[in-house]
C-alpha cells in the first residue's frame, strides 16, 4: 500500500482523492468552529454565575439614581422668605416704619424701636400677637386716653384689633364685681393688664368698696373713655 502510494504523483492524488481530502477538510474547520462556539459559550456562562446578585441590584439603584427626580425638582428650590413692614409709634425710643420676618412678635417690633419709653404702659401691650404686614404697633402712656382705633396697643389692616380680642374674652351679659373681683378677674377686662388690676384693687383696700361703677374713674390710668367702655361689663353689687 505505502509503495503504491510513494508511485503516486501529487498530480494523482489530487485527482484520484481530492475530492476525498476536501471533504475531510471542511469537516475539520466545522468542527473546530461549533467547538470554538462550545467553549466561548461555556466561559460567557461562567462569567455571569460569578457576578453577586447584590451587585447587580446595586448598579440597578445607582443609575435610577443619576435619573433626575422631576416631581420633586421644585421642592428643592429654597423658600423665599416673606418681608414684612410695620409702623411701631407711641411710648417707645425710635418710631418709625420697620422690617420684619414672617413669624415675628410685637416684642421683636418693639425692640427693633429701640425698647420701651419709661412712662410706657406695657400692660396694654400683646407681646406674644404676631406681626403682619401693614400692622400698626401702637404703645400708649400711662395714663393715655387712646383712640379707639389704637386701642391695645396693636392693630391690623382688615384683622381683629387687641381690644376686639379683649371684649371676646368676656361672655355676653357677665359682670366683673369691683368689689369682690380678684387680680385674674379683672384682667378679663379689654385694656386691664396686671399692673391696671393691682391699682384697682389697692385702691380698693385704701378707700373701702366702691359706690358706683363711675368711681372706678378715681384710680390712675382709667379717664373717662376707658369707663365709657368698661361700664356694661362692671357691677358693684
Amino acid at each position: 500500500m505505502w509503495n503504491r502510494w510513494k508511485e503516486l504523483s501529487l498530480e494523482a492524488i489530487l485527482r484520484d482523492y481530492g475530492r476525498y481530502l476536501l471533504g475531510g477538510l471542511l469537516g475539520i474547520c466545522l468542527l473546530g468552529f461549533f467547538l470554538g462556539r462550545f467553549l466561548a459559550g461555556n466561559e460567557a456562562a461562567e462569567v455571569v454565575e460569578e457576578v453577586p446578585v447584590a451587585e447587580s441590584v446595586d448598579l440597578e439603584a445607582a443609575q435610577a439614581a443619576s435619573i433626575p427626580d422631576e416631581s420633586n425638582a421644585g421642592s428643592s428650590q429654597t423658600p423665599v422668605e416673606e418681608t414684612l413692614y410695620v409702623d411701631v409709634k407711641g411710648a417707645v425710643k425710635e418710631p418709625k416704619l420697620y422690617q420684619v420676618e414672617a413669624g415675628m412678635r410685637v416684642y421683636d417690633a418693639v425692640m427693633l424701636a429701640g425698647g420701651f419709653l419709661p412712662e410706657a404702659d406695657q400692660d396694654q401691650v400683646n407681646f406674644a400677637q404676631r406681626l403682619e404686614d401693614q400692622m400698626l404697633v401702637y404703645i400708649p402712656k400711662e395714663g393715655e386716653e387712646v383712640p379707639d382705633h389704637l386701642k391695645l396697643a396693636v392693630q391690623t389692616g382688615g384683622g381683629q384689633s387687641g381690644s376686639s380680642q379683649g371684649d371676646q374674652a368676656q361672655t355676653p351679659g357677665d359682670q366683673v364685681n369691683l368689689n369682690t373681683a380678684d387680680s385674674a378677674e379683672l384682667q378679663t377686662l379689654s385694656g386691664v393688664g396686671e399692673k391696671k388690676a393691682a391699682d384697682i384693687i389697692a385702691h380698693r383696700e385704701a378707700n373701702g368698696p366702691f359706690q358706683t361703677v363711675d368711681d372706678l374713674a378715681q384710680v390712675s390710668g382709667i379717664g373717662e373713655k376707658t369707663l365709657d367702655k368698661l361700664r356694661p361689663h362692671l357691677t358693684v353689687d
